[in-house]
């Protein structure tokens, strides 16, 4: 048995405390699976489900979410696991909520070229690495949460998934968000996000922005204008930045009132 594997074994023996049944998520597999396509199956599967817990735990740390195996059968492969907060800042309550997305998404990628919620781009590449295990050996892979029927990872779902994941269309524009997640090694870029549409977007910057300003303003919203890069689902996944700007905090922004007095002085 691989470490990995046998640390979550231990990991259940140790936390029965933790008991949460509505969040199990069971992942089956027809067919003859060998020790290969195992090791690949587990490895993507393990993957996929830490993106999602961190998405909808809204906790970025990689441990935040473990993934306890409550149930495993071999012939055709069976695979049951529970999510059980690995911090003290992730609610247990959020357990089975992860459950229902694993499936609510998959499901809604079965039926159209659209992102679901929570679903990031190194989710969807995991997923996509679990659907592609489909073939003559291991015909369906299913996944549920045990209370909805099972949904298939079907190779409508896989095409659904490399149109969500690839960029098509290049355009000048502009996107606002907050700033968050400043990387300068290799490829500089930071991340913006979008609360309205609770999306992340990868900005590019090269020596015409500065990152010791960037990390002044780390947190703040801004808007930054470039080459912007989306899919063909019409979401915008990256841009090269070549200029920014930050906004002023809320507190210095005018007031509503203070606007109808130069609406009035105007006059």
């Amino acid at each position: 048995m691989r470490p990995e594997y046998a640390r979550m074994v231990e990991e259940e023996l140790r936390s029965p405390q933790d008991v949460q049944p509505d969040a199990d998520i069971h992942l089956d597999v027809e067919g003859q699976v060998t020790l290969a396509t195992l090791t690949r199956l587990v490895e993507s599967w393990k993957d996929f489900l830490g993106e999602i817990g961190r998405g909808v735990t809204g906790n970025p740390a990689k441990d935040a979410v473990r993934y306890v195996i409550t149930k495993a059968s071999g012939g055709s492969f069976a695979l049951r696991v529970r999510p059980q907060p690995a911090r003290e800042n992730v609610p247990a309550a959020m357990m089975p909520r992860i459950a229902r997305t694993v499936t609510s998404g998959i499901e809604e990628l079965n039926q159209a070229a659209k992102r679901p919620s929570h679903f990031s781009d190194d989710a969807l590449a995991k997923l996509r690495d679990l659907a592609r295990l489909v073939g003559p050996e291991t015909p369906t892979l299913r996944v549920s949460n045990g209370r909805g029927r099972p949904v298939v990872l079907s190779s409508t779902m896989l095409a659904h998934v490399e149109s969500v994941l690839s960029p098509e269309v290049r355009t000048i524009g502009t996107i606002e968000g907050e700033l968050e997640g400043l990387i300068i090694h290799g490829r500089k870029r930071f991340l913006l996000y979008d609360r309205l549409t609770g999306r992340q977007v990868i900005c590019y910057f090269g020596n015409a922005v500065s990152w010791e300003e960037l990390r002044d303003v780390f947190g703040k919203r801004m808007a930054v204008t470039g080459e912007i890069r989306s899919r063909r689902s019409g979401e915008r996944a990256s841009i090269d930045v070549s200029s920014y700007y930050v906004f002023p905090p809320e507190h210095e922004l005018p007031s509503a009132q203070d606007v109808r007095g130069l609406i009035r002085n105007a006059e």
